[in-house]
């Protein structure tokens, strides 16, 4: 699996090795990209929406960083797709992110 923040840091993209054959649904996809994202430094975990309180589906997962809300991670196309049947069928797929900025 490879991550790839675009340079304005709106989104990532998340592109598909031959070996990742293990991502069953999108669960395992988040899980899988929250692990990588940790290797690189950052400090993910992966949640429900709602429970943080956001007024979406309760069965939406995103990453947010651990400390506040200073990155998060979801899939903005979360009604009209299913995330990792997109991963496997097309290779990749392109997430949402947004990073709070201290003032």
């Amino acid at each position: 699996m490879h991550l790839h923040f675009n340079a304005s840091g709106h989104t990532l993209c998340v592109s598909q090795d031959p070996d990742d054959t293990h991502i069953k649904d999108t669960s395992h996809l988040l899980y899988a990209i929250k692990r990588k994202l940790n290797r690189e430094g950052y400090d993910v975990i992966k949640k429900r929406a709602w429970k943080d309180g956001h007024l979406i589906s309760d069965t939406e997962q995103y990453l947010r960083s651990r400390i506040g809300f200073t990155l998060m991670i979801w899939d903005s196309q979360y009604q009209i797709r299913d995330l990792a049947k997109d991963y496997k069928a097309t290779g990749k797929v392109v997430l949402r992110v947004e990073r709070a900025t201290e003032n």
